[in-house]
């Protein structure tokens, strides 16, 4: 039998946790349009990229692009809703992504995308009423945090190890890793 224990703070980080989260949603909305529908054209400004490559990666880009969006609808549909489960699991998985593609992208995708959705994450779960829920939702994220640092870290060591051995270093055209 659960236990329900009260948790004084949840009156006051429930709004900025909505608020934050529909920023974000705001946030892979704007990189689904970017991806999916801009790809060989502002896109390639953004990621400095040849229209050659644009065109060998647009069906990637798109189905990444399609991800974002069902990240942003779940986020949107979390707030919407007032279901601070449905946040928290969407934020902590745009925080997940925001690590990997820090790991194996940019750096600079650690400030855009995981620093908003971990305080996104921080607000909405504090948020919640419940404080035991609220610990359950800040352990199972720190476990998916720190498996997806794991997978990135493996992936970004492989690319390495390809790289310094002058064989392709990237999954998808075999050019060279940003840094």
């Amino acid at each position: 039998l659960a236990m329900e224990v009260y948790n004084p703070v949840a009156p006051w980080m429930e709004v900025p946790g909505a608020i934050i989260a529909s920023i974000v949603a705001a946030q892979h909305f704007g990189f689904m349009a970017l991806e999916t529908f801009m790809w060989r054209g502002r896109a390639r400004g953004v990621f400095k990229m040849s229209a050659e490559k644009a065109n060998t990666s647009a069906q990637l880009a798109a189905n990444q692009g399609y991800y974002n969006g069902v990240l942003a609808c779940g986020l949107l549909l979390g707030v919407f809703i007032g279901s601070p489960h449905l946040k928290t699991a969407f934020l902590a998985a745009v925080a997940g992504a925001g690590v990997f593609g820090w790991l194996t992208v940019s750096r600079t995708i650690l400030f855009a995308q995981f620093l908003p959705a971990a305080l996104g994450f921080v607000c909405a779960t504090l948020g919640q009423l419940d404080a035991a829920h609220s610990g359950e939702a800040f352990l199972v994220a720190g476990v998916f945090l720190i498996a997806t640092a794991f997978v990135g870290w493996v992936i970004k060591t492989r690319e390495e190890k390809l790289a310094s051995s002058g064989e392709s270093a990237t999954l998808v055209d075999g050019g060279t890793p940003s840094a």
